[in-house]
């Protein structure tokens, strides 16, 4: 465990940088004054066994990242300062003595970090403010540890890769600084971080001693990252080289290829994908932006394919790509399904909702989770058609309903679909519709598993030791493609749902967000 905490800080070392400053904090006493001895009792008679921290405490403290600020008084609720931070830097590059001039006004040399300031300057571990202020007491504060860890992950190849942005639960998540927020994302999601409450992660307050040991053992601690590749990334790989050959050049009606090629991370020239959206472009203006009077799934399809393109619907060749889909009737005549993916569709960067003068019924986010609400079978499914339940159109209302869990009809909604799809798979982890085992079935309850962030491996969806990715996989040819039938040729339809599955799967391993769930119009990637 040793080893794996100095590698990932002695990682910490050579990422970080200078961070803003903060309110100024009283200065705490030397945070080395005791031995740090393995596996000894904690000295500190204001650490409880019982309090949260505890086991934190005695972590940093085992690993010889903290000490106390005497030798009884760990000072649990304290300030975490620069100078304490640098000065745990410095014991974990070996405390070196290094002849550097110290340039800083306000660092005495003689004080507890001073050498570890002097070591930090002379390296660049951890910058000054400016040329004449260090600032060794500002405190640090929450969004601060979340910049420094995150640089930490990304110089050792973690962190997100791509499009990042997903919605923070916390009421106070628009207060995170731009510049830390995709570190805060990060730290969350990796549970790094957690609230200070259920509704506030508080980014901008002062970071705790107690905080601090509880942040670092959290990030010592993660699970290393497996080196070989998973099932699904091999697979995926496989698919997405075929889809390259298979369609050379995207066009019009080529949206799910793109989706999936996008969404996996694929390793595509440039061009691929800026040829598509030119050549949609081109579609879009010789048609005058009717994609088609009665299908509005073409406006929903082609609005996913630019979200994952990280472009604007809303602009493409000079017209509003999502205004059709504030048309309820026309949207709701092509029946549940084109109801799910115009909310698939809106919903991938939280486009608002289009106000269609046009439209005999506005239509509503609301209205749509309602319409496929009432669509639902008794037995929990839904249907294109009679009351059988159908694996595809199920797992595509979850899809659609994944981000709506919050409201109470929704979740009794999805526990009561989730029971039926498992009782609908079959004894080799597969699923059959219109009375035929087939790929695209395990490809869209693989989807609906993956926005909702159900594992593969869930005991719900595992029959005879065979997962919906094991069945998946069956239908996987040599040349990567996917058949739709066990036995039958390649076939790209089933290829395309079946990379897109993959892709929900190797986003989730990355800790990446949902297939469908791009960066919303008013966030920023980062570079």
């Amino acid at each position: 465990m040793k080893k794996r905490t100095l590698s990932l800080l002695t990682a910490l070392v050579m990422a970080v940088s200078l961070l803003p400053a903060t309110s100024r904090a009283v200065e705490t006493d030397p945070i080395e004054t005791t031995p740090l001895p393995a596996q000894a009792d904690l000295p500190f008679g204001d650490i409880s066994a019982g309090a949260w921290y505890a086991d934190a405490v005695r972590y940093a403290y085992e690993n010889g990242l903290m000490s106390g600020i005497s030798e009884k008084a760990f000072a649990p609720d304290g300030t975490a300062t620069r100078g304490q931070i640098v000065t745990i830097l410095w014991r974990l590059a070996g405390k070196p003595v290094v002849n550097y001039a110290m340039r800083y006004d306000d660092v005495n040399e003689g004080a507890w970090y001073g050498e570890a300031v002097r070591w930090a300057a002379s390296t660049g571990v951890v910058t000054g403010y400016n040329e004449s202020r260090f600032a060794p007491n500002d405190a640090i504060t929450r969004e601060q540890l979340a910049a420094i860890l995150y640089r930490c992950a990304k110089a050792q190849g973690q962190g997100f890769s791509g499009m990042w942005y997903f919605p923070l639960r916390y009421d106070d998540a628009t207060a995170i600084s731009e510049w830390a927020d995709e570190a805060m994302h990060w730290c969350v999601m990796k549970g790094i971080l957690s609230g200070t409450s259920d509704t506030t992660l508080a980014p901008r307050a002062i970071a705790k001693r107690a905080e601090l040991a509880a942040i670092l053992q959290r990030f010592c601690t993660l699970p290393k990252e497996e080196a070989a590749e998973s099932a699904a990334q091999t697979a995926y790989e496989s698919a997405a080289a075929y889809l390259r050959a298979a369609v050379p050049a995207p066009q019009y009606g080529g949206e799910w290829v793109v989706l999936a090629l996008a969404r996996g991370g694929a390793d595509v020239e440039g061009a691929y994908l800026t040829n598509y959206r030119a050549a949609l472009e081109q579609s879009v203006r010789e048609s005058k932006g009717v994609l088609s009077e009665r299908k509005y799934t073409e406006y929903s399809r082609v609005i996913l394919a630019l979200s994952a393109l990280e472009c604007d619907a809303r602009s493409a060749a000079g017209y509003d790509l999502t205004l059709p889909l504030g048309d309820y009737d026309k949207v709701s005549a092509q029946g549940v399904n084109g109801v799910i993916y115009a909310l698939l569709a809106l919903d991938s960067r939280d486009y608002p909702m289009p106000q269609n003068a046009e439209a005999g019924k506005q239509a509503t986010r609301q209205l749509y989770v309602d319409a496929i609400l009432s669509s639902q079978l008794s037995n929990g499914g839904w249907s294109y058609m009679g009351e059988e339940a159908d694996p595809d159109l199920t797992a595509m209302a979850l899809q659609a309903l994944a981000r709506y869990q919050s409201q109470s009809e929704v979740k009794a909604a999805t526990d009561r679909a989730l029971a039926r799809l498992s009782a609908m798979q079959d004894a080799d982890g597969g699923f059959s519709s219109w009375g035929a085992q087939n790929a695209e079935s395990c490809a869209q309850v693989l989807l609906a598993l993956s926005a909702l962030g159900i594992g593969t491996e869930d005991a719900r969806f595992v029959k005879n030791s065979r997962s919906v990715l094991d069945a998946l996989l069956t239908y996987q040819t040599a040349d990567g493609g996917f058949r739709h039938e066990r036995g039958g040729e390649t076939n790209l339809m089933a290829s395309e749902q079946a990379a897109c599955a993959l892709a929900s799967l190797v986003r989730a391993e990355r800790g990446e967000s949902g297939f469908y769930q791009m960066a919303a119009l008013t966030q920023r990637a980062a570079a």
